[in-house]
């Protein structure tokens, strides 16, 4: 179920952007509550790599494998995870235009077993998690290019 969907116009390229995301040194500037990530046995990403989240989550620490399902540079990059019930599948899109390139960013929630109960919950908490992560995207690639 469709838990999010933000946008956000960039004035860089689809390429610029992609590499950017993909690049997991820099998800800690702009991922919201990233401390840390790699994709487990090293290598370069690509669809089927499972990259290893550690987050900081209301105090504590929490490590997270997550999937990489979608890897189309520079169009489309994607992950998903399971966490305490909850299967989180994050998409992100970009979209060349005549003035750069304009990202969407959606999350879909799917709670398993007795979970269910707190959908509402879990709606609110994911979309104001993550709505401010576009921006902090652009910002963080702003203070790259100085």
């Amino acid at each position: 179920m469709r838990a999010f969907r933000y946008k956000q116009h960039f004035e860089q390229s689809r390429e610029e952007i992609f590499a950017f995301i993909t690049d997991l040194s820099t998800a800690p500037r702009w991922r919201s509550l990233v401390r840390n990530c790699e994709v487990e046995g090293g290598g370069p990403m690509r669809q089927g790599s499972i990259v290893l989240l550690t987050l900081d989550v209301g105090g504590k620490t929490m490590h997270v494998p997550s999937e990489v399902w979608l890897y189309e540079p520079p169009h489309r990059y994607g992950h998903h995870n399971i966490t305490n019930g909850v299967k989180g599948v994050f998409e992100y899109c970009l979209e060349a235009d005549v003035n750069g390139t304009t990202v969407y960013f959606s999350g879909d929630v799917h709670p398993y077993g007795l979970m269910w109960l707190f959908l509402p919950l879990i709606w609110h908490t994911i979309s104001s998690r993550y709505r401010g992560q576009l921006a902090a995207l652009k910002q963080a690639m702003e203070m790259k290019k100085v």
